[in-house]
């Protein structure tokens, strides 16, 4: 089971970063719906992998100013990750169909955030082992406050990902939005 989990996780995070790749535009779609939810945009600390990782810090990098082209996200990555970059340009869609009435850039959205709750139970994972393992006083306090905060982020993304909170966020003007 462990495995299998990990495999899906890394399934989702290729599968955000080959939408990302293709279609730029949707990181600035994934990052209003992580700010709705209260949490900073999309970042490299959201992938595992490591290619992912320098892909997306190179996306990031040329995407400052305007949407950029594949050829220009290529130019700025090291030559090793051109395969990966590759892949992820011309990946399969690897997800199920979409819902019904559910438009790419939702889907796009659903799985930015999808990610980033993935990390955030990754990093709860994480403090509460560090937590059983200090016993440092001034250690465990600011470990406790960093455990709650990162339980509250994980519930108010979890709202935001609930189906009915979608459903009246898909409906509304994508300015309207709050």
């Amino acid at each position: 089971a462990p495995a299998e989990a990990k495999r899906d996780a890394n399934d989702l995070e290729t599968y955000c970063l080959s939408q990302i790749v293709r279609q730029p535009y949707v990181l600035s779609l994934i990052d209003a719906a992580l700010d709705r939810a209260e949490q900073a945009p999309l970042s490299v600390d959201d992938f595992e992998q490591l290619p992912n990782r320098e892909i997306f810090r190179a996306l990031r990098a040329v995407a400052i100013d305007h949407t950029p082209t594949s050829e220009q996200v290529q130019a700025e990555l090291e030559p090793a990750l051109y395969g990966q970059f590759d892949r992820l340009l011309n990946a399969p869609t690897a997800r199920p169909a979409l819902v019904r009435g559910e438009s790419l850039e939702q889907d796009a959205q659903q799985t930015g955030l999808r990610l980033r709750e993935q990390r955030l139970r990754r990093e709860g994972r994480e403090l509460l082992m560090v937590l059983q393992d200090t016993t440092d006083a001034d250690n465990i306090d600011a470990l406790q406050q960093s455990s709650q905060n990162n339980a509250v982020a994980l519930l108010r993304l979890q709202q935001i990902l609930s189906p009915r909170t979608i459903t009246r966020q898909s409906t509304a003007e994508p300015w309207n939005r709050s």
